[in-house]
């Protein structure tokens, strides 16, 4: 996507995660036209792509983009803190603010396969198949551990509870951990666990 927008000679202004609905997360990216793409008119036009915010997150982190998270949304992930946060490990708030944004560059969609899926229903008119696959990737992402530690962080580290966010932070690291224990005897831990929910409501 970062390479996308480049090809576009567009720059990117900032990102925000803008909702959540239930558990599932809307986020939007602002850009505007750069270099010789931009002209007099277009300067003043900023460009609005609703996205993912796995996606939003990680073009922010590549392009140095200001990242948001709107004020209601961090209010369902966390109460702010009233006073100073003791800091785990002697971590100073730079020290996590860094670790956070490593660790975020590292997360994996884990929708990107049903998300190419869509695509392609779109690109062949089978919009049935694409509604579904749209539930599919609003489901996976809500639930997915490592999603919403994901969005938790970025709205602690904006709030400046950075004790809260490293703790979200070494949630991810977890779920990556998991992650990769399974990929390497070719097992995925989340799917596994829908397909058995999925099994036990069909009884």
């Amino acid at each position: 996507m970062a390479e996308l927008i480049r090809v576009l000679k567009c720059r990117v202004t900032k990102v925000c995660i803008t909702e959540i609905r239930g558990m599932t997360y809307y986020a939007r990216l602002y850009m505007i036209p750069s270099g010789n793409a931009a002209t007099e008119k277009s300067k003043l036009q900023e460009i609005v792509m609703d996205m993912r915010p796995s996606d939003a997150v990680s073009v922010a982190i590549r392009v140095g983009a200001p990242l948001y998270v709107d004020k209601d949304v961090a209010k369902q992930m966390g109460r702010p803190a009233s006073g100073p946060e003791p800091l785990p490990n002697n971590e100073s708030h730079a020290q996590i603010v860094r670790s956070c944004r490593e660790e975020a560059a590292k997360f994996v969609d884990p929708t990107t396969l049903y998300s190419l899926q869509l695509a392609l229903a779109v690109a062949e008119e089978r919009f049935a198949d694409a509604a579904k696959l749209q539930g599919v990737i609003a489901e996976g992402y809500a639930q997915h551990p490592g999603a919403r530690a994901l969005v938790a962080m970025q709205a602690a580290l904006q709030d400046g509870r950075f004790e809260e966010a490293a703790r979200h932070r070494d949630e991810l690291r977890r779920v990556r951990l998991i992650e990769f224990q399974a990929s390497a005897v070719g097992l995925d831990p989340w799917e596994q666990r829908n397909q058995r929910r999925t099994e036990t409501d069909a009884l």
